[in-house]
């Protein structure tokens, strides 16, 4: 519109700056990067069962094509000191297999860079003090890492009784998978409550897979549904042995 910050397209075709054709391709790639359809939400991810295919080994394996995606809409953390009321990732994808010995969970999430990415550092300062709530400790100085953290009920949840999501608490504490991009390793915790995370140093059952392309992070943890730690959690617990589906009532923070 002619009076507005905007400029004119119009212009810009009219100079031989672009043509109309490359405007729709722009037009058909941004909406292509939306589904055909809101996605439903679920507060269950089922785990399939793989009776005659081996586990996918990396979050690029063709067996995820075919394994139903779970939308888990995401917040930012504004219970506690410092909170973040514009977060970056508002979403992720969910995928979870397993083949009665082990399980692996793939979840996807959209983010333009990988971190920490020193080109985004020098910028940084400048999002925070524009960005970042006036309270509690201020942010870290220098590149930090993507990181995913999965949270999982250490009991079956009876009813609508379930741990809270951040963290878990006393009466009901969580067992814990975390993720981070700078060592891009896995680590088994838990806690009971905000600020009493804890993760293993040795003996750790959990592996992990990760991946970073076309502006999209893929990461797959895979752990046996037993181990002989008596810390860890025991997947069977979470088993619905009818309908051979592992079922995971889980909580993610990134």
């Amino acid at each position: 519109m002619d009076g507005t910050p905007m400029p004119n397209f119009g212009d810009v075709v009219d100079a031989g700056v672009i043509t109309d054709d490359q405007l729709w391709a722009v037009a058909h790639y941004v909406r292509s990067l939306a589904p055909e359809e809101a996605p439903g939400i679920s507060e269950v991810v089922g785990a399939v069962l793989l009776e005659d295919t081996a586990l996918p080994t990396s979050v690029t394996d063709e067996a995820w094509d075919d394994v139903e995606r779970v939308y888990i809409p995401l917040v930012g953390q504004i219970i506690v000191e410092p909170r973040w009321f514009d977060p970056r990732v508002d979403g992720v994808w969910v995928q979870a297999l397993h083949d009665g010995e082990s399980v692996t969970i793939r979840v996807s999430w959209s983010d333009p860079n990988r971190s920490p990415d020193p080109d985004w550092a020098d910028w940084k300062s400048q999002v925070v003090s524009l960005m970042a709530p006036q309270e509690g400790n201020p942010p870290a100085e220098g590149p930090t890492p993507d990181q995913l953290v999965l949270q999982f009920p250490m009991e079956m949840p009876q009813g609508m009784d379930r741990p809270y999501f951040m963290s878990g608490d006393n009466r009901r504490p969580v067992y814990l998978w975390q993720w981070r991009s700078d060592s891009d390793s896995a680590l088994e915790g838990e806690a009971r409550g905000i600020g009493t995370e804890s993760f293993q140093t040795e003996g750790q059952d959990l592996t992990v897979s990760a991946s970073h392309q076309d502006g999209q992070w893929q990461v797959m943890f895979t752990r046996p549904l037993v181990t002989d730690d008596e810390a860890d959690l025991d997947f069977n617990m979470l088993m619905d042995i009818g309908g051979g589906s592992l079922i995971s009532h889980l909580g993610m923070s990134g």
